[in-house]
């Protein structure tokens, strides 16, 4: 499982990549303090799209199938880390 924590002030919308035919690849609203879950279980990884409320651009992200997200106001970290930190498992893409 996947899972993303809206810990920001404002909503932002996830979509997350699938490998089979189960799940929706669309984008869900994650309104302030909620979470989220994708049923992802492949070893492969994601491809983690966020928009956050007044972005118009998409920020990709690749994430692993036990990834517990928290967006923040202005950044993104994953198991209490900062997802720049590129010793971890969850990288931008851009």
């Amino acid at each position: 499982m996947i899972y993303v924590k809206n810990a920001s002030n404002k909503l932002v919308l996830v979509a997350i990549n699938k490998w089979g035919k189960k799940g929706g690849t669309g984008y869900f609203n994650i309104n302030p303090g909620l979470v989220e879950g994708w049923d992802r279980t492949d070893g492969r990884g994601f491809v983690m799209s966020i928009i956050r409320e007044g972005e118009a651009e998409p920020k990709p992200y690749f994430v692993l199938s036990n990834s517990n997200i928290v967006i923040h106001d202005k950044d993104i970290t994953g198991y209490g880390r900062d997802v720049e930190d590129s010793d971890h498992w969850i990288y931008p893409l851009k």
